[in-house]
């Protein structure tokens, strides 16, 4: 997706704090980190895929005034934050062919491949490479303001009346002041208590733990 360049300031909970890929991750604890959209870029001489970060909870692009959005997924992600496009990394042979954009391409994915040593070595092993499969992942979009604490709203955990597994029970809405659903089958509750509650959240989602 694309977004302004207002919301430059990436925070994630996940390995870092350099790129990492699943095949290379080992020297990447998980954690919580923040960094500007364009210290994500990596300047390899021959510009490619660079910047990805693995096994990520959740991550949120923000402005200075800390408003933005925030994604969270029900299984682990992986996600990057550039001033270049893909396109713009596969045509270019050289760094200073490089045009930062006036947006930020923000990529949200199931997993990539890994690296491999094609460079120099032999090409990415078997065990790490994704293989032509249908695939069904699960990510939540919250618009994020000042007040808002991303911590705690990754925690929030989804309940359908007709269980968790109804394929249609799938597609939900975000709203400022919390998770909304335009299915009349759905029922949202938040840390297993109804979200109109004042109790304090006494569980979490076992993903973003």
């Amino acid at each position: 997706m694309n977004l302004p360049t207002e919301y430059q300031v990436m925070t994630w909970f996940g390995r870092g704090p350099q790129e990492n890929y699943w095949d290379r991750k080992a020297g990447c604890p998980v954690d919580l980190y923040q960094g500007l959209v364009q210290d994500q870029y990596v300047p390899y001489i021959h510009p490619q895929e660079n910047g990805n970060k693995t096994d990520v909870r959740w991550v949120a692009l923000t402005n200075q005034d800390k408003i933005g959005l925030l994604v969270v997924g029900q299984s682990l992600l992986e996600t990057s934050a550039h001033f270049y496009t893909p396109d713009d990394f596969a045509k270019a042979r050289h760094t200073y062919e490089l045009k930062p954009r006036d947006y930020i391409t923000f990529h949200v994915d199931y997993r990539q491949t890994g690296l491999g040593g094609g460079s120099c070595g032999p090409m990415t092993l078997p065990q790490y490479q994704v293989k032509p499969e249908r695939v069904t992942f699960t990510v939540r979009l919250r618009p994020l303001g000042p007040e808002d604490n991303p911590v705690a709203l990754s925690k929030q955990v989804i309940y359908c009346s007709k269980g968790n597994n109804n394929p249609q029970c799938q597609q939900i809405c975000v709203c400022g002041m919390g998770v909304i659903s335009h299915l009349s089958c759905l029922r949202i509750r938040r840390w297993g208590i109804p979200a109109s509650s004042k109790t304090p959240p006494s569980a979490v989602n076992p993903a973003f733990s």
